[in-house]
């Protein structure tokens, strides 16, 4: 086989590649978060907000200090505890805000908020604006305390007000008493005179206080923020899965990558999608089969491949039932098949094909001599059925090995002789060793590649098969495994056809070999028609087939002439075939 370079067709996934591989997950998992965003956000507790806007005078004795620092302790005095007490008395009035606590106006589940003015300058529009927020999930109960909290705090700026005027006037009168008549005492008393005078035009230039309205909407039920957000971490959470999906699993999702991957065509595709009764997924997977079987029997052709095809995957046993599968398709066109299953681990679905009450032996039993190949092959009652071997019971002394390998190509010869077609179902190529050993004695190897399998298992599929000489013809996709199904549908119509009676075990007379040319000189002459000779017979096989009333026989009119052997001129080969006689 031809080498190929895996990096360039399986890259490192990138968060494009896994999008565009999985873009029916990532959308739905867009759509999922929208929806439960969007449902958060018209579900949660409605919060309805009331606003106080509040302009502050600026103060007669504000002298040199600024504007600043005043707003700044206004700020405060809007957040101390003082206001906070004196504003839930006031709610406390009212007909909803009763249940309203101190808690509520300050401390860390305070629903109060405090947003100091905006401008920078002292000209600037909202300069000396404080605006006064109050959330709760009663639109009246937040516009009552809203309102209670600008009248406490006018009612607690007034008091201060007082309080600072009264304590510098009384500080300056105590100075002025404490002096003799004279300039200095009168200039103390005059700055008194003034303190008293700025303290009620302080009092009397009350802030000007825009008192909240009832609040008709929530200001968190806006579903198209919930929305908005919702296809936000959608947008990040889907891509993000998807990429970790492909990073952790990797695989082909397109039917069409492998062929790029392996240098290999695509055979065909078993992708079955369900609508209905399971009969219509039954009938598609039968069209399916016989699509792949006309493409392996294509290839066959073009490429020189002798009768032998092995059929393996990296890891699942699957392989099994397509092989049964398309060694029906075989069998309803008239090809002479043999299906032969190699993995006694998996699934046996040649015993769903052709059931065999009698428990025959199978091919485990053949390679360990405990029993001849024609006691194991099974034939169905109709023509249009294939005959089949087993996988077996696994022996306790199996052979490995180089015997192992001598013992297959012996089996696989003498049904390469007596069968168009013979079709193995290997055991797992990455799990079992035995698989090396049938690709390396076969005539040809078609790969069963499934959808999403790990990229690291092709990788490793593809340097195993680079040390083989063996032809890989190309691949089927798997997409959706039905075939298990056709398979055992089959069985029933092969046994309800044949009363439910199996014929006995028997191989077909083996096929002539191809006669050696000759000289014009040395050709006889012609003589007269005469019966063909069969080879002569291995241990376990029929020494006549003319005495098996179930050998089938070659109608050179109906099937045409024998196909030359491997070996061959008119055979093209990549290299030296076991079948010398295929």
């Amino acid at each position: 086989m031809q080498s190929t370079s895996t990096d360039q067709f399986l890259s490192e996934p990138t968060v494009l590649r896994a999008t565009r591989r999985h873009w029916v997950a990532v959308l739905v998992v867009v759509l999922l978060c929208t929806a439960v965003a969007l449902a958060a956000t018209l579900l949660q507790r409605p919060a309805y907000e009331a606003q106080v806007g509040m302009t502050l005078p600026r103060p007669v004795n504000l002298g040199e200090q600024g504007a600043d620092p005043y707003l700044d302790d206004q700020v405060v005095l809007l957040r101390s505890p003082e206001v906070a007490a004196r504003a839930a008395e006031i709610a406390a009035g009212s007909a909803g805000a009763g249940r309203l606590a101190v808690a509520d106006f300050i401390g860390d589940r305070s629903a109060l908020t405090i947003n100091p003015p905006q401008g920078s300058s002292s000209g600037a529009i909202g300069a000396y604006t404080i605006s006064i927020v109050f959330t709760w999930d009663d639109p009246r109960v937040a516009q009552d305390a809203a309102n209670a909290v600008a009248m406490a705090f006018e009612e607690i700026r007034t008091a201060s007000i007082g309080e600072q005027s009264d304590a510098a006037a009384t500080a300056l009168q105590r100075a002025a008493d404490a002096l003799p008549p004279g300039e200095q005492r009168d200039l103390l008393l005059s700055r008194r005179a003034q303190a008293l005078v700025a303290q009620q035009v302080d009092l009397t230039a009350r802030p000007t206080v825009a008192r909240a309205v009832l609040p008709e909407t929530p200001t968190n039920r806006d579903w198209r923020v919930g929305a908005a957000v919702g296809l936000l971490i959608g947008l990040i959470l889907g891509p993000s899965l998807a990429y970790a999906w492909v990073s952790l699993r990797g695989g082909f999702d397109d039917p069409a990558e492998p062929a790029a991957y392996y240098g290999v065509p695509l055979l065909g595709q078993i992708a079955v999608h369900i609508r209905g009764r399971s009969a219509n997924g039954v009938a598609q997977v039968e069209q399916d089969l016989r699509a792949v079987a006309a493409a392996i029997e294509r290839s066959r052709a073009a490429n020189g491949a002798g009768r032998v095809v092995v059929l393996v995957e990296p890891r699942r046993s699957r392989a099994a039932e397509v092989v049964a599968g398309v060694a029906t398709a075989l069998a309803d066109g008239g090809t002479r098949v043999l299906a032969v299953g190699a993995d006694p681990a998996g699934a046996d679905p040649f015993e769903q094909l052709l059931p065999d009450p009698d428990g025959r032996p199978g091919l485990q039993e053949v390679l360990a001599g405990a029993a001849p190949l024609a006691h194991c092959v099974r034939t169905g009652p109709s023509g249009r059925t294939p005959s089949v071997v087993g996988p077996g019971r696994p022996q306790p002394h199996r052979q490995v090995g180089a015997d192992y390998g001598r013992s297959v190509r012996r089996i696989l010869a003498e049904c390469a002789a007596r069968y168009d077609v013979v079709l193995v179902a290997a055991p797992p190529l990455l799990t079992d060793a035995d698989a090396m050993v049938l690709l390396e004695v076969a005539d040809a190897i078609v790969l069963v590649v499934g959808r999403n399998e790990p990229e690291r298992d092709h990788r490793s599929v593809l340097q195993r098969l680079e040390l083989i000489p063996t032809m890989l013809l190309g691949y089927v996709f798997v997409v959706r495994d039905r075939v298990g199904q056709y398979v055992r549908s089959r069985a029933v119509t092969s046994v309800q056809n044949g009363g439910g009676r199996l014929d006995a075990a028997s191989l077909p007379a083996p096929r002539p070999p191809a006669p050696a040319r000759q000289s014009p000189a040395a050709a006889p002459k012609p003589a007269a028609p005469a019966p063909v000779e069969p080879e002569p017979p291995t241990e376990g096989l029929p020494v006549d087939a003319a005495d098996d009333p179930d050998a089938v026989r070659a109608d050179p009119a109906a099937t045409g002439p024998v196909p030359a052997p491997a070996s061959s001129p008119g055979s093209q080969r990549p290299s030296p075939r076991p079948y010398s006689g295929s």
